[in-house]
């Protein structure tokens, strides 16, 4: 019978053999290199955003839970846990995702606070939250949220947002291609769109 050890190596080599030489280099890459963001750029403007008009909210049940694959947990507001033990990684990927900006089972000041509660408590290279994959979605959601709060965004909100842009930038998910790649490319020009500034001009 096959051992265990026998099976991860044949299932690693299996893999591997399928990815490209740049992906395989990219790996190494990403293996030695931490991830972070060595300084933080200067505060920028945001310009006016127009998404609205192609991005409506989506209709959602009028509960007060998030619930993410089958699987739900209250929304705490204040109290609420960004890294739980008690659900698998990928839910812990939708919760930062921040898709539920757009649920209107939410208020505007609940959805409000959930960012602010995020900033404070997942900062620069924090796991699960700042997985490239899960920022840039959730940049592009920050961005189309931005939209409702028109003139009244906090600069806590556009400094965290450029944060995340210029770090995505320095983390692009070349190793993995595909959805992973787009999603990267699709965040980056959004924040390039919206910021106005150096940052926002080479994004």
């Amino acid at each position: 019978m096959m051992s265990a050890a026998f099976r991860r190596l044949f299932l690693y080599i299996n893999t591997v053999r399928w990815l490209r030489v740049s992906q395989l280099c990219w790996q190494i890459f990403r293996r030695f290199r931490p991830i972070s963001l060595t300084a933080e750029p200067p505060l920028e403007t945001l310009k006016p955003i127009i998404f609205n008009h192609y991005f409506p909210k989506r209709p959602q049940p009028l509960t007060y839970e998030f619930r993410f694959l089958n699987k739900s947990k209250p929304a705490a507001g204040e109290d609420l846990n960004w890294h739980p033990k008690d659900v698998s990684r990928l839910w812990r990927y939708n919760l930062h995702y921040f898709d539920f900006l757009h649920w209107e089972s939410f208020s505007l000041e609940q959805k409000i606070l959930y960012i602010k509660n995020w900033i404070s408590n997942n900062p620069i290279g924090t796991a699960d939250a700042w997985e490239p994959y899960t920022t840039s979605i959730r940049i592009v959601n920050w961005i189309k949220f931005f939209d409702y709060l028109e003139d009244e965004i906090p600069d806590s909100f556009c400094r965290s947002l450029l944060n995340q842009a210029v770090w995505l930038e320095k983390n692009i998910e070349y190793h993995i291609l595909a959805n992973h790649l787009l999603k990267n490319a699709k965040a980056i020009l959004f924040a390039g769109f919206v910021f106005d500034g150096p940052a926002g001009h080479r994004l």
